[in-house]
């Protein structure tokens, strides 16, 4: 049975998440993970993809990401080639890295777009890696910034629309909205 053909557009908004093959860790270390972040940044120049969220967990990763060109697919099979390339070749090792074909849910609009950010800042949270409260410093995640970017410049996109981006005081808004939130969650569920 052929593969489901990936739906791409210009301005399409994306949730995408893959996870290493058998659940084994991609981001055992610091240098892993901060090697990662400079290829996606990497493939974020090359194909002019705006990055909403990330955030990255031992075994797998999370990008809330707009690509103003149809160019996801080429853009993520470069991304994944390169760092598997790169992490095997760290690793002295061979083989598959990913456990299969990432997923990529296709995100309607900026209100889906907000709720998805927020599930992605809260990924460390529901994996009990840090307090609702510590959100802010987990280091893998949207809020330090990418290497060699500013994700919440406002510089305008090259298509002439405004962009989807929230402002540096939006989101400081959108952070205590979560960092409320994953509270109540954890109060809730720990009763």
């Amino acid at each position: 049975m052929a593969r489901k053909l990936r739906i791409q557009f210009e301005g399409a908004m994306y949730h995408v998440i893959n996870r290493g093959n058998y659940g084994r860790d991609l981001f055992g270390n610091e240098g892993e993970a901060q090697a990662f972040l400079e290829t996606v940044g990497e493939a974020k120049a090359m194909m002019g993809w705006r990055l909403h969220a990330y955030v990255l967990m031992r075994n797998h990763y999370h990008l809330a990401l707009e690509t103003p060109e149809p160019n996801l697919v080429e853009g993520m099979h470069w991304l994944q080639s390169t760092w598997a390339t790169r992490f095997n070749r760290f690793r002295q090792e061979r083989g598959h890295l990913f456990q299969g074909r990432y997923q990529a849910l296709l995100i309607e609009d900026a209100a889906v777009l907000g709720k998805v950010v927020d599930y992605i800042h809260l990924n460390p949270v529901r994996a009990k890696i840090v307090l609702a409260e510590q959100v802010r410093d987990y280091p893998w995640s949207q809020t330090p910034s990418l290497p060699g970017t500013d994700p919440h410049s406002d510089r305008p996109r090259r298509d002439g629309r405004e962009s989807k981006m929230p402002s540096r005081q939006q989101s400081g808004i959108r952070l205590r909205r979560i960092q409320r939130y994953a509270v109540d969650e954890h109060r809730h569920f720990c009763q």
